[in-house]
């Protein structure tokens, strides 16, 4: 047996210092880039159906293949949920399907699926920050998805709906990126990935599963026809017309703005 011996691969020293903030960079163009994108603001890279900015040529391209083409490339292989990055694919995995919860708050401990959702919880419950703070109005938020959101529904000259639909011949417009992706996914190129385990009929939405669930597969107890009767076992559809349903994950998580 012929026995390799493997030189280990040395990886390039970082010698370029950043003035500013004092990041290190193995070349002078990751530098160069890094000043421009960070700490200049650059946003060079303009999407020609939106007119969206991006640092990036690659944040430019995901952009249109997941907003504007409806891509999702990355497929969950327990359950079928489709995502547009595989990151977001492999957190999916590890906190839905196999549980992991690795980051513990040290004061109440409660576990969390990441840890920037844990420096969140601290710094919201425990420590009641407010660190985002509206420019136009001065309110205040514990988190920068609750400022973005209050800047687009509260000071936009769209009245909020600032996500317009390309689809000729519809005028839907939406709060965010989220509610005009499921707009589009569902209604114009009716993509049916949430798929009924007991039957087998798809949907296009998850809300529209669990309404079938309930009214299909659940026995009719009293309880589930007063809910019928009142309205309240009706799919939510609002998002898909362009209302406030289409809200940012989390944002009903989020306390509500604070007068300074």
């Amino acid at each position: 047996m012929v026995r390799v011996k493997h030189t280990p691969v040395q990886k390039p020293r970082k010698t370029f210092q950043c003035e500013f903030c004092g990041v290190l960079f193995a070349t002078s163009s990751q530098l160069w880039r890094h000043c421009r994108t960070v700490h200049e603001g650059r946003k060079d890279h303009i999407c020609d159906i939106c007119g969206a900015l991006f640092t990036t040529k690659q944040s430019r391209n995901t952009h249109i293949r997941t907003i504007h083409e409806g891509a999702r490339d990355f497929v969950c292989a327990q359950c079928g949920t489709r995502f547009t990055q595989k990151g977001a694919m492999t957190v999916h995995v590890r906190t839905v399907h196999e549980g992991h919860r690795d980051h513990h708050c040290e004061i109440c401990g409660k576990a969390f699926t990441a840890n920037s959702s844990l420096k969140h919880h601290v710094r919201v419950v425990h420590e009641s920050a407010l660190d985002w703070i509206c420019g136009q109005c001065h309110a205040k938020f514990t988190s920068r998805n609750g400022l973005k959101y209050h800047l687009r529904t509260a000071h936009s000259q769209h009245g909020g709906k600032d996500f317009f639909c390309t689809w000729e011949g519809c005028s839907a417009s939406f709060t965010s990126k989220g509610g005009l992706q499921k707009h589009l996914q569902g209604i114009h190129r009716r993509v049916k990935e949430f798929e009924c385990e007991q039957c087998g009929e798809t949907f296009a939405r998850r809300p529209s599963l669990k309404h079938h669930l309930r009214k299909a597969h659940e026995p009719a107890t009293g309880e589930n026809r007063e809910a019928a009767a009142s309205g309240d076992a009706a799919p939510a559809t609002a998002e898909l017309n362009g209302t406030a349903a289409d809200a940012p994950d989390g944002a009903a998580e989020t306390p509500q703005s604070v007068s300074p």
